[in-house]
């Protein structure tokens, strides 16, 4: 339903997720809450979003809401607050114990806790996380899969802040030999893995 009224138009969406955070069910409370922090900041409003996120979070857990929560971690990594994001590691630790079999939900979870660990210069954790999407991926989709191509991008910039430079210049060859054959040699990401590879070398 939200995702129609998207269609026609934010602010649709945002009163749609209000009134469904005025329900009594905390798993709907939960989850309309996360929609709302998800369209303020994409309002451009990323101090409410926060806030709205910082409420989202308890609900959804107390309600077992396993990807409400995680949709919420994703939120404060999007949002680059990185410091608040740092406090939920723990609860993501616990919601991925629970997730049992839904890849494309850890994915994107083991994906954002890697983010927040490449900013603290937490190499070794974002390697570790980063390894483990990698091999998700590949299973659930295949090795050629375009989606690897950020993995194996994101794999390499944390591998070269480690000054693990031999293996950043695998992970970046490697993204960089997927993206042209599946993105093409004139696509952002494709560009962007190129310049990490120029710039690796360099290193």
């Amino acid at each position: 339903e939200l995702a129609g009224l998207w269609a026609q138009g934010a602010e649709h969406a945002r009163v749609a997720a209000l009134f469904a955070a005025a329900s009594g069910d905390q798993r709907t409370i939960g989850e309309a809450l996360t929609v709302l922090a998800r369209l303020e900041l994409l309002a451009g409003r990323p101090i409410e979003a926060r806030e709205t996120f910082g409420r989202a979070i308890p609900i959804s857990f107390r309600a077992d809401d396993d990807r409400g929560s995680a949709k919420g971690l994703i939120v404060a990594v999007i949002s680059d607050n990185a410091e608040e994001a740092h406090r939920l590691l723990d609860l993501a630790e616990a919601l991925l114990h629970r997730l049992g079999g839904d890849v494309e939900l850890e994915v994107r979870m083991r994906t954002s806790r890697a983010e927040v660990y490449t900013r603290r210069l937490d190499n070794t954790r974002a390697i570790a996380e980063l390894a483990l999407v990698q091999e998700l991926q590949s299973q659930a989709r295949g090795v050629d899969d375009p989606t690897l191509v950020r993995t194996w991008d994101a794999l390499g910039v944390a591998q070269q802040q480690a000054e693990r430079y031999g293996e950043a210049l695998t992970s970046f060859d490697t993204g960089l030999r997927l993206a042209l054959a599946t993105l093409g040699p004139k696509h952002p990401e494709t560009l962007n893995l190129l310049g990490n590879l120029g710039y690796c070398l360099i290193k």
